[in-house]
């Protein structure tokens, strides 16, 4: 891509994988940290970035749960110091969600369902997600994906669906949506599996275990409908075939 990108989070899992697929800069938290905005501010300012890629935060149900303030601090307030940043430059900003911000009550959720979020990890993003929507050009990715390189947790859920990708797969799929020039909201991911199927996909040793042992407020079913996704890359294809035979 000739266009310049630049990519918050890219020592992260997906973050690593987005380096891989896409041409862009990627600081490290020394250089861009959420929690102190004068550094967000300088390197979208400075950069003269076409696109901003925002997949830093903090993950995870339990660590946001131990201090909510600092889940606040980094998903919501960096989020919208990340959009303010954003919309001042005139570029687009790409804001890489969750599937948690459902309650998973009923799974399968399409862009347009209303999001409950039930946990810390959750709101945050769901907020982080309310600031990224105030760019004018921007594209909120609701996606979750396990490590390439194996399940990090010695058991995996049996009771809980989703449809979540590798990391791999995930930045494929984002560097597509971007190439497509995608804007709002889209769902990303594969079919709706148990957790525990995922996992195996990548460690098969992996064992088994329930949400209700963690003592923490986790949603049943996080399925997405990527209907949409799939609409948007078959038109695509539809075009790019029918203009190439129009062409002398």
């Amino acid at each position: 891509m000739s266009r310049r990108i630049l990519l918050l989070g890219g020592s992260g899992r997906l973050g690593r994988e987005l380096r891989r697929v896409l041409d862009c800069d990627a600081p490290p938290r020394s250089v861009v940290d959420l929690l102190r905005p004068e550094t967000i501010d300088a390197a979208i300012a400075q950069g003269g970035f076409a696109v901003v890629i925002h997949a830093a935060a903090l993950v995870g149900v339990r660590p946001c749960e131990d201090d909510r303030a600092l889940a606040f601090a980094i998903n919501a307030e960096g989020t919208r110091h990340v959009a303010r940043a954003t919309a001042r430059s005139g570029a687009r900003l790409v804001y890489v969600s969750t599937d948690a911000v459902f309650d998973g009550y009923k799974g399968m959720y399409r862009e347009d369902d209303l999001p409950n979020p039930i946990n810390t990890y959750a709101l945050t993003k769901l907020l982080g997600e309310a600031h990224a929507r105030m760019v004018p050009s921007h594209l909120v990715v609701r996606t979750s994906f396990v490590p390439s390189e194996g399940y990090p947790y010695p058991r995996a859920f049996v009771d809980q669906w989703t449809s979540r990708l590798t990391a791999t797969q995930a930045a494929v799929e984002i560097a597509r949506a971007l190439e497509l020039a995608v804007e709002g909201v889209i769902h990303i991911g594969g079919a709706r599996r148990r957790q525990i199927d995922v996992a195996r996909e990548v460690s098969p040793d992996v064992g088994e275990m329930t949400r209700a042992e963690t003592g923490l407020a986790l949603p049943h079913d996080m399925s997405l409908d990527c209907s949409r996704w799939l609409a948007i890359q078959a038109e695509h294809e539809r075009n790019r075939k029918a203009a190439a035979q129009v062409k002398p």
